[in-house]
C-alpha cells in the first residue's frame, strides 16, 4: 500500500495521554481520545483502521495500551496509545481557604505579568473586548467575582462546622477542578501537598523515559488536558534537564519527543502563580529560578535585570507545542507566558450538545483532530 496516499504517520508513533481534574477512572481519558481519534481517521480520512489491546512489562508492572493498524498491510510504521494515571495519588485534603488564596495569588501574578512584562499584549486584548482588561492592564473583575461569592460559602461552612454538619461540609467543598489544581502547584516544598505532587510528576517523568528507553518509537506526543497539560509540560520540563548533566539522557533519545498537545490548559494560570517578586539583593536566587523552566517558557522573573551568572540548560527540547482553548472554557485560554506560535494557539468554537465546554476537547473533529493529523502525520 502506498503510503503517501493514506492519512497515517510517517514513523513509528507513541499518544501518551494525560487526563485532567476531577476523579477519573483508569483507562477512561485513553477511551476517550483514543476512540474519537480512530473515529476520525475511519471517517474523515477513509482509513480502514482497527486497534487491539496489548501488554508488555515496565519495570515492575505490567501496562496496557492500545495499539493501531491499517487492515492487510504490512509493513507500515505502528501507531500506539497510553494513559499516564495519576488520579490514584490525588487525596483532594485541602480547605476552602487554601483554594480562595490560591486565585487571589494568582489573579495578583497577572496583573503584575501583563502590566511588567508584556503591557502591549494587554492593550491588545483590552481592544478585542477581552473582560478582563480595562485601561491596558489586567484587571482581574472575573476573579473578585468568584472570591466575593465564596464570602457567604464560607460563613455557612463554619456555622455548618458548628453544628458538626461534616457530612455537607464534605459535599459543599467537593470542588476537585479547584482543588486538584491547588493541590499539585503547591510551590511550598514544606506544605504537605508537596508530596502529593512530586508522587504525581515522577510518574509522569518515568512514563516517559520508558517509552524512550524502549527504542520503539521515532515520534513521541504527549497529550495532556486540564491539570494534565501542566503535569505534561513540568514532565518534559524534567526531561529537558536531564538533557543537561553527565549521564543524562541523551538529546538524540530526548528528540524522540515531538510534540506536546495541551487541551483546556491553565498553564498561564500557573505560571502566574509561581511568579515572584524577589529582592534585588538576591541576584543569585532570581537568576536560578529564572533558569529553572526552560521548555518554550518565557522569563518570568519580574524586576530585571540582574547579573548573568551563566545558564546551564543550553539543550533545548525541540518538541512542537500545540494549546487548544475554547472561547466559553474559563479555565483554559490562549497561552501568553509560553513561547506557543501564534498558529500554535488553537482558539475552538465548535459545540458539542450534551457536554461541558471543559470536557468537550476530545470530540472537536475538525479543530482538534485535524490539526494533529496536519502536524505529526
Amino acid at each position: 500500500m502506498d503510503q503517501t496516499k493514506i492519512t497515517w504517520p510517517k514513523m513509528d508513533t507513541a499518544f501518551l495521554v494525560i487526563h485532567g481534574v476531577g476523579a477519573h477512572k483508569p483507562f477512561e481519558v485513553l477511551d476517550d481520545f483514543t476512540r474519537n481519534f480512530l473515529d476520525v481517521l475511519k471517517v474523515d480520512k477513509n482509513v480502514n483502521v482497527k486497534c487491539t489491546h496489548k501488554v508488555q512489562r515496565h519495570n515492575d508492572w505490567i501496562e496496557s495500551y492500545i495499539a493501531s493498524y491499517i487492515d492487510n498491510s504490512a509493513g507500515m510504521p505502528v501507531l500506539d496509545f497510553y494513559e499516564y494515571y495519576w488520579d490514584c495519588y490525588m487525596t483532594r485534603e485541602i480547605t476552602l481557604g487554601e483554594v480562595i488564596a490560591w486565585l487571589d495569588k494568582a489573579s495578583d501574578g497577572a496583573r503584575r505579568f501583563y502590566k511588567e512584562e508584556m503591557p502591549e499584549l494587554a492593550k491588545k486584548y483590552e481592544k478585542d473586548g477581552v473582560d478582563l482588561f480595562k485601561d491596558g492592564e489586567f484587571k482581574p473583575r472575573g476573579y473578585s467575582i468568584l472570591l466575593n461569592s465564596l464570602g457567604p460559602i464560607q460563613l455557612l461552612i463554619r456555622v455548618m462546622s458548628y453544628l458538626h454538619l461534616n457530612c455537607m461540609i464534605e459535599r459543599l467543598l467537593e470542588w476537585p477542578s479547584f482543588k486538584d489544581l491547588v493541590t499539585y502547584t503547591t510551590s511550598d516544598v514544606r506544605s504537605q501537598n508537596y508530596e502529593i505532587r512530586r508522587r504525581i510528576l515522577d510518574g509522569a517523568v518515568e512514563e516517559l523515559n520508558l517509552l524512550l528507553k524502549s527504542k520503539r518509537y521515532k515520534q513521541i506526543v504527549v497529550v495532556g488536558h486540564s491539570l494534565g497539560s501542566v503535569i505534561a509540560y513540568d514532565a518534559l520540563d524534567r526531561i529537558a534537564h536531564d538533557m543537561n548533566v553527565p549521564g543524562g539522557i541523551q538529546v538524540d533519545a530526548a528528540s524522540q519527543i515531538k510534540g506536546l498537545v495541551t487541551l483546556g490548559s491553565p498553564l498561564d494560570k500557573v505560571a502566574f502563580f509561581f511568579t515572584e517578586h524577589m529582592p534585588r539583593k538576591n541576584w543569585i536566587q532570581r537568576a536560578i529560578l529564572a533558569h529553572f523552566h526552560n521548555f518554550k517558557r518565557r522569563e518570568l522573573t519580574i524586576d530585571k535585570p540582574f547579573k548573568d551568572i551563566g545558564d546551564p540548560f543550553q539543550t533545548k527540547l525541540g518538541a512542537r507545542w500545540l494549546n487548544f482553548y475554547h472561547e466559553k472554557d474559563l479555565i483554559s485560554g490562549h497561552l501568553d507566558a509560553y513561547y506557543v506560535a501564534d498558529e500554535d494557539n488553537v482558539l475552538c468554537k465548535e459545540t458539542i450538545p450534551g457536554t461541558s465546554v471543559h470536557s468537550c476537547y476530545w470530540q472537536l473533529r475538525r479543530e482538534f483532530h485535524d490539526k494533529i493529523i496536519q502536524c505529526f502525520f
